[in-house]
């Protein structure tokens, strides 16, 4: 069953094959990926607000050119685009 997992880099520094879509939201070496794998991951979106609000705190983020990175990073919507994206990969 498909799942929204955390995962590390193989050994070669590179996507695990069981990874279909990831390189989402690092934190130290874990990423966020959608996985072909058993494992069970963030089972309800509000379980995966609460992960990125446990490290991102002090994310910034541009939504401007030049680049202006005064904007607080959101989480929700953050959040949002990957459960949207795992629903349709699968749905």
């Amino acid at each position: 069953m498909p799942s929204l997992i955390t995962y590390t880099l193989n050994e070669h520094g590179q996507i695990p094959d069981y990874i279909l879509d990831g390189g989402y939201y690092p934190k130290d070496s874990l990423l966020i990926g959608i996985s072909n794998s058993d494992e069970e991951g963030f089972t309800t979106k509000t379980k995966l607000i609460e992960y990125l609000q446990s490290y991102t705190q002090d994310w910034k983020e541009s939504k401007s050119f030049p680049k202006d990175d005064s904007v607080i990073f959101d989480v929700e919507n953050a959040a949002n685009y990957l459960w949207d994206k795992f629903n349709a990969f699968f749905h």
